[in-house]
């Protein structure tokens, strides 16, 4: 039997104790690479998040595995693990989670489901608790208005920015559940980089972090990926086989996350349409479209991803980005559209 979508491969009591720093409160949720526990931190009596690594897509893709495949599918998630730790540590961005701890801790045998059991070491990191929904569950919950919803998609895109741009870092994972946004002050923030790649070359002056040539692979959700593609399309090749971070830069960089990104608009359309007018959804569809097209999203990047946005200000109103055509004018608001239309 595989790994129930219902029960948590792990559960830590009310009162645990981790790493003697950090007591377990609750258990928010879980993904395909861990659980996540709300705990108190008692050196700063902060609430924060701390995340328990696991096998967890293996088993739900393949079932029950022997002792030893079950160890080799732990060791890939420790790589994650160790992955994550050392890119937030290279974050400073208040639209990015950051990284308060790390550490490994031997669990009870109990604590775990059956198909975890052989497991002794778990590893965990501690980050900022982020009290509120994730991005889907907010604007369904939350009704937010047209002007907290533009200022909300403002600061993803000057997260994204800097990652691409700033850390050359690419996220490969961007999706709802990804994406936290503080209840009291509508402020996302994007977490769970585990699946993140570093692009940022060493050159000449050896400023970099990784080599071009160094080989790597690309994970995650192929609901995340863009489908019908050739069977010897190279994504979908690099996807399988893997290959050089320099090829996955020319592949994939910004791409993968612009497309992404136009995927979670296409999941908010619903719930967007009860809190913004028909011709905000109109033009949020047409941004949509430009970025879900694969042959287009790669000829675009994440500057263009904020320029569209920034359209949906009150204050935007420049016909074809030229001041002087607008004025005067009986309409209440004038933009280019996305796509070259007008």
């Amino acid at each position: 039997m595989r790994l129930s979508d219902n029960v948590p491969p792990l559960s830590l009591a009310p009162g645990r104790e981790i790493g003697k720093r950090y007591v377990v409160k609750e258990s928010p949720g879980f993904g395909n690479s861990g659980v996540v526990f709300r705990a108190k931190d008692k050196v700063t009596g902060d609430d924060v998040a701390l995340k328990v690594f696991l096998p967890i897509y293996h088993l739900k893709s393949l079932g029950p595995q022997t002792d030893q495949a079950l160890q080799k599918a732990h060791e890939e998630v420790q790589e994650l693990f160790r992955r994550e730790v050392g890119c937030l540590h290279q974050i400073r961005h208040p639209g990015i989670v950051s990284v308060i701890d790390s550490g490994v801790f031997q669990p009870q045998k109990k604590e775990l489901v059956p198909e975890l059991r052989a497991l002794k070491d778990l590893c965990f990191l501690v980050t900022p608790f982020i009290d509120g929904p994730n991005i889907e569950s907010f604007v369904r919950e939350f009704t937010p208005y047209r002007d907290q919803l533009f200022a909300l998609f403002r600061r993803l895109c000057d997260a994204l920015t800097y990652l691409h741009e700033t850390k050359k870092y690419l996220h490969a994972d961007i999706k709802p559940s990804n994406i936290l946004v503080r209840a009291r002050t509508a402020e996302p923030v994007i977490i769970d980089l585990c699946l993140y790649k570093n692009l940022c070359f060493r050159g000449v002056d050896e400023q970099g972090e990784v080599d071009r040539d160094q080989f790597t692979r690309l994970l995650g959700d192929w609901d995340l990926f863009p489908k019908n593609l050739p069977d010897d399309d190279p994504l979908r090749r690099f996807r399988s086989e893997g290959g050089t971070r320099e090829s996955l830069r020319e592949l994939a960089f910004p791409t993968l996350d612009l497309f992404q990104f136009g995927k979670l608009l296409e999941s908010l359309s619903s719930a967007l349409s009860k809190c913004l007018p028909v011709e905000d959804m109109e033009y949020l569809r047409l941004v949509q479209l430009e970025l879900t097209s694969w042959a287009r999203v790669r000829r675009l990047n994440t500057r263009w991803l904020k320029e569209q946005i920034d359209k949906l200000s009150g204050s935007y109103a420049h016909f074809m980005g030229v001041e002087e055509l607008t004025p005067p004018s009986s309409a209440i608001q004038t933009k280019q559209l996305p796509g070259g239309v007008i």
